[in-house]
């Protein structure tokens, strides 16, 4: 068993003092990606019944301009930002904008059912 979890370290390169960080950044990745199999499906789900399957080609336009111009402003805001901050400040901003969104989801306005299925995620 000892040969296995040498190699599995070895493998990994995490060091004697980085194992609980390792732990935490795999839980964080893998929570992270539930929550977005999870909100992709119900955002689209969401955006379908509301408005019907004709709008999504415009929903998936949506989707690559907006995530284009965030990309590009993220990428200057945070350059100058230390990673720590960078992670802090876009980790509180998507929590406000999901809890904005879920607010204010049930008013089905247009512009909300479009800002929950373009909301921010990790691969569209």
């Amino acid at each position: 068993m000892r040969k296995i979890k040498s190699i599995w370290l070895s493998t990994l390169d995490i060091r004697e003092g980085e194992r609980l960080r390792a732990l935490l950044m795999a839980l964080n990745l893998f929570l992270v990606l539930i929550a977005h199999y999870i909100l992709k499906t119900t955002s689209r789900g969401v955006f379908v019944s509301t408005l019907g399957a004709g709008k999504l080609p415009d929903l998936y336009i949506l989707i690559a301009v907006a995530g284009g111009v965030l990309a590009t402003v993220y990428t200057k805001v945070a350059s100058g930002a230390s990673l720590r901050a960078a992670v802090a400040w876009t980790s509180a901003a998507s929590v406000l904008v999901f809890v904005g969104l879920w607010a204010l989801l049930p008013l089905k306005w247009k512009w909300v059912i479009y800002a929950y299925g373009t909301r921010p995620s990790l691969g569209g």
